[in-house]
């Protein structure tokens, strides 16, 4: 079955126009995505690490499956192999690579939390590239991105009543066309539209 990317998807929001990248993941990736955060959510647990709750709503499990979703979701939009590894130390502050660059993938899932690309701390994004996605049920929404330079100087402090996030809203993230068009450029390859996988 197809992962397929959908490119140039008119998606109208409130404050502005955004070019979103679609992805419909496949039955597998959606099923490896599961084994994949069930087995890191149990070494977790076996570990005795406590994640840092982001949202009083929603299970750690499900925080964890929906961020995997995203970057399965953005992996397979760039033709790059996602980190399916089980890691007791979790990531080396990326989340993919490509090319020269690392990127960090944000997905966040509250109803306000959904528009902004945020980190707990400045510090905690350290990738050069940072991408807000959205995702509902097999459909991962690549809505923007932004550079690490940019969010330090556009990021804002929100608190959406569990702690102080460094924050950008989605209106001020590039669209993804354009910048990931530049990013191959750099990295001197070309980004496929269709995989099938």
């Amino acid at each position: 079955s197809m992962s397929q990317t959908v490119p140039w998807k008119w998606k109208k929001t409130t404050s502005h126009f955004e070019m979103s990248w679609l992805v419909c993941l496949s039955t597998n990736d959606m099923a490896a995505a599961e084994h994949v955060t069930t087995a890191r959510q149990e070494l977790k647990r076996s570990w005795n690490v406590a994640t840092k709750k982001f949202d009083a709503d929603h299970t750690d499990w499900h925080i964890a499956y929906v961020g995997f979703l995203g970057e399965l979701g953005l992996a397979r939009a760039l033709g790059v192999e996602p980190d399916w590894r089980v890691l007791a130390g979790g990531d080396e502050g990326f989340d993919l690579r490509l090319g020269m660059h690392t990127i960090q993938v944000k997905t966040p899932i509250g109803r306000v939390t959904k528009d902004w690309f945020y980190v707990n701390h400045p510090n905690l994004f350290s990738a050069d590239i940072g991408v807000l996605c959205n995702v509902d049920d097999n459909v991962v929404t690549i809505r923007g991105a932004i550079e690490h330079g940019q969010f330090i100087e556009r990021m804002q402090q929100k608190d959406w009543g569990y702690g102080t996030r460094y924050a950008v809203p989605a209106a001020q993230l590039k669209t993804v066309d354009p910048f990931l068009a530049a990013l191959q450029k750099a990295n001197g390859f070309s980004i496929g539209k269709q995989h099938a996988h």
